[in-house]
């Protein structure tokens, strides 16, 4: 019932009811991947049966069988990891002493009964370079193949564990009830705005690389501070038990596309249509996982590109496209306009001395180079063309990783700075229409106005112009410096100086780095 007290106690009656919505889930929900058995990765924990060690377990060529995967924060420095001097121990047996996160979830596996166990720390070779590029580059299959994903959604650090850590919300007010001799109890009483559990409350949606864990995984046991829930593409988040509390996740869901299911909005439409339709939903889709995956914490701001690695493999093959460091090639003269939100929550407290012209494994007109949150200010009618790339990857076994240099050419008309009655400011937000400003991605940096320029990406809502301010640097590179919207003027019949400049620009290609 909904006035029902929270609780993520793993009982029996949890327990029946998860196995029940997990076979439900595999069998006939027909907006998700139906039953099959996946392959093993590489390595795997075997949680035990017949009272044997757990133990790490080394996969056979295409060995099959049903596997969960977990999803949780380290929190800092690993006691127990898998190296080249213990991997023969672990695969005997894993030592006593396990943190308590991967304690419950191989609790979780054995009750619900699964065998094996996928966890990062013990699963990937940490000191094998190799090895560990190799299966970081597949992070987004494991999750994505594995017959559900444990999220320690509560747990801020792998020691904390996550099922008897819970929290209640204290009542407003409690009152007792009696019904008749052999019957009574308690009441308790809430008020309504504390009926809600938001995803940003909880220690595992405030990090990157757990993201793309949650996100490709088309089923999940989350474990938050207060109950259980179950997520899955049919039923999205559902309590296990129906309490007053719902849970919100701020990004939505993958094309059904990437779990191998068809997407009938796109099946039942003509190929002009359906390729608008593919665009305009790929338009919406990545412009909500950046302001999302771009709010979240990364210990090093260059993993900005490798821990959302395997959302985008995923999206490649989905939309068939190109992925040129955070961006598609579709869709980037609408993404080009983003800019950082500096709402004090948002701000990265644990990045501090950002040298500006650094890359952090992107180019300056990518948004992974800032550490700030960052949005998108939508182009509804763009005027630049995309022309080409050159990207040079770190690794090319990881194509979707991050990237040493790139450079993008667009075809679009430019202005001088210099030309318009404007200034170059940090903004704690984006610049508005009439301020006159350009807002700069950083704040030391003091570019001169004669080497600024801003090239004309479209027009955004009201008609306001949406621009991207560069600089011309050394050999006539350009790189960019930050983010302008120009707005139309008040009153009909006049025109802003931007507008009138514009028209009498013609297009002409530049190359930004």
């Amino acid at each position: 019932m909904p006035g029902r007290r929270e609780s993520k106690d793993l009982s029996l009656k949890a327990v029946s009811k998860i196995r029940g919505w997990l076979d439900n889930c595999l069998e006939k929900h027909p907006s998700c991947p139906r039953h099959g058995t996946p392959e093993l990765p590489r390595r795997v924990l075997d949680v035990g049966i017949n009272n044997l060690p757990i133990r790490l377990h080394q996969s056979q060529n295409n060995e099959r069988a049903s596997y969960a995967s977990l999803s949780y924060c380290w929190g800092g420095q690993q006691q127990l990891i898998t190296t080249t001097s213990n991997i023969s121990d672990h695969m005997v047996a894993l030592p006593c002493g396990l943190p308590q996160t991967i304690l419950d979830a191989i609790e979780v596996c054995q009750k619900v009964g699964i065998r094996y166990l996928w966890v990062d720390s013990l699963c990937i070779v940490q000191n094998d370079d190799s090895d560990k590029l190799d299966q970081v580059a597949k992070m987004g299959l494991i999750y994505k193949n594995s017959t559900v994903t444990i999220v320690a959604a509560s747990a801020e650090k792998v020691t904390d564990g996550f099922l008897s850590n819970g929290k209640s919300n204290k009542p407003t007010a409690q009152l007792p009830i009696f019904v008749n001799n052999s019957t009574f109890g308690t009441v308790y009483l809430r008020t309504e705005h504390l009926d809600h559990i938001y995803s940003s409350d909880e220690p595992i949606f405030k990090r990157a690389w757990t993201f793309q864990e949650l996100l490709l995984s088309p089923r999940a046991i989350i474990f938050d501070s207060y109950q259980i829930i179950l997520k899955c593409l049919e039923q999205h988040y559902q309590p296990v038990f129906e309490t007053y509390l719902s849970f919100e996740f701020d990004c939505g869901n993958l094309p059904v596309s990437v779990f191998g299911l068809v997407d009938e909005n796109i099946a039942s439409r003509k190929d002009e249509s359906r390729e608008d339709y593919i665009i305009r939903t790929q338009d919406r889709i990545w412009g909500l996982i950046i302001n999302e995956y771009s709010q979240r914490d990364l210990t090093h701001v260059d993993d900005r590109l490798p821990a959302l690695a395997g959302v985008a493999a995923e999206l490649a093959k989905a939309w068939n496209d190109i992925y040129l460091a955070g961006f598609w090639a579709k869709t980037i003269v609408q993404h080009l306009g983003w800019y950082h939100s500096m709402h004090p929550e948002s701000i990265k407290q644990s990045i501090e001395n950002i040298e500006c012209i650094k890359t952090f494994g992107a180019p300056s007109w990518s948004w992974v180079t800032t550490p700030y949150s960052v949005h998108i200010h939508e182009v509804r009618q763009t005027d630049a063309k995309f022309l080409g790339s050159t990207i040079q990857l770190i690794s090319q076994t990881s194509p979707f990783g991050g990237v040493k240099s790139a450079s993008i050419s667009l075809k679009a008309r430019v202005l001088k700075v210099s030309d318009l009655d404007l200034t170059l400011n940090f903004h704690d937000w984006p610049s508005r229409p009439y301020d006159n400003n350009i807002g700069l991605d950083f704040k030391d940096h003091k570019p001169k106005l004669d080497n600024c320029r801003l090239i004309y990406l479209g027009e955004g809502r009201g008609g306001n112009g949406i621009f991207v301010a560069v600089e011309k640097f050394r050999g006539g590179v350009f790189r960019r410096i930050g983010y302008a919207q120009l707005g139309k003027p008040l009153l009909s019949g006049q025109e802003q100086r931007w507008m009138s400049l514009l028209s009498l620009t013609r297009r002409e290609t530049i190359a930004i780095e």
